[in-house]
């Protein structure tokens, strides 16, 4: 299933989504040039022509290739300014990298550009850039703000996994996205996409309808949610792995997709509302200190084992005989019928 954010995935159903010198701090500009300014077909280019030469910059740090730079080694340290003209980067690993500036001839930063860059802490994306690929910046767990600039129309929803307490802000002038206290957002705020920065209680708004794939991926700190009036559906893995202890739903949730509570580990609550349809496959994975759980009659299908590795559920209460019968993970003497 796709997801993407942004203008890309606005026709998709609501569940689907997702030539300069070098300047380095510290290090003098440039370096070696020895190629040409064609263009390549190198991995997450764009059609762009490049127009830096081929060559090592800021003091043999930095290599670039057909408009594609890359750490010449994987030791490069402290803070680089990309020049413009390259199209394309690659630094993923480089756990000395503390910085990065990036320019406009970079429309889209490719998967996995910074992957596991652990220290990277300073992040400038410069209007022009259109693109934050897959797990452009995953693990990057220094990372704790970033500004998205107005030209950027799509962001995917697996970016910034593992970018753990991440602020987001948005450029008022971007028609794609907003953000309110760290929050990533649809422009008209009814898609909620990434919540990294949630902690304590978080009451989701009114407005939004969509909580999105891994919004709330690893929020420690996220203890309790409540959420009100309008939203219809929990996309896969958005609170996996949370710190969540309690949640309380009661909007008008019809699908809970696969693994959205995921290893909530302290989750011990929940509240499931009537007019929910459909709860995906390891929904509720290993919440071991979940306890009783009751399921609505408007729930007509599961897909698959919801309560696998719940070692402290004791009861689950179903509305009907068919439900009873359904493989939700757990032994038959802890299920239930009741009435709701």
């Amino acid at each position: 299933m796709k997801r993407i954010f942004g203008k890309k995935a606005a026709a998709a159903a609501i569940a689907v989504l997702i030539s300069a010198s070098l300047v380095c701090t510290g290090c003098s500009d440039g370096g070696s040039s020895g190629g040409s300014d064609s263009g390549g077909g190198t991995e997450g280019s764009t059609t762009t022509k490049p127009t830096i030469a081929d060559g090592t910059y800021c003091d043999g740090k930095v290599t670039v290739k057909d408009g594609y730079a890359t750490a010449a080694d994987k030791n490069i340290s402290g803070d680089i300014v990309i020049p413009d003209g390259v199209r394309s980067l690659g630094f993923s690993k480089c756990t000395g990298l503390t910085g990065i500036t990036i320019p406009a001839s970079v429309t889209e930063i490719g998967q996995n550009a910074f992957g596991g860059c652990e220290n990277l802490a300073r992040v400038t994306i410069s209007d022009g850039v259109e693109i934050i690929g897959s797990e452009s910046f995953r693990g990057c767990e220094s990372l704790r703000s970033i500004q998205i600039p107005a030209s950027m129309k799509t962001i995917h929803y697996k970016a910034f996994n593992g970018c753990k307490e991440l602020r987001i802000t948005v450029d008022e002038k971007n028609m794609s996205f907003s953000s309110d206290n760290g929050i990533l957002y649809s422009k008209d705020q009814t898609k909620l996409y990434s919540g990294k920065c949630a902690s304590g209680k978080l009451v989701i708004p009114e407005n939004v309808t969509y909580i999105g794939a891994y919004a709330f991926y690893f929020c420690e700190n996220l203890t309790d949610v409540e959420i009100l009036g309008n939203v219809t559906v929990i996309d896969e893995a958005a609170f996996r792995c949370c710190g969540l202890k309690n949640m309380k739903i009661l909007g008008s949730v019809t699908y809970i997709q696969d693994d959205a509570f995921c290893m909530c580990q302290d989750l011990t609550s929940i509240t499931i509302p009537d007019g929910l349809t459909r709860i995906g496959r390891s929904a509720f994975y290993a919440c071991y200190n979940l306890q009783n759980v009751t399921i609505p009659a408007s729930v007509t299908s599961i897909g698959g084992p919801v309560f696998i590795a719940c070692d402290k559920l004791s009861l689950l209460t179903v509305s009907t005989e068919k439900q009873k019968s359904w493989n939700w993970g757990i032994d038959s003497d802890k299920i239930t019928v009741g009435n709701r």
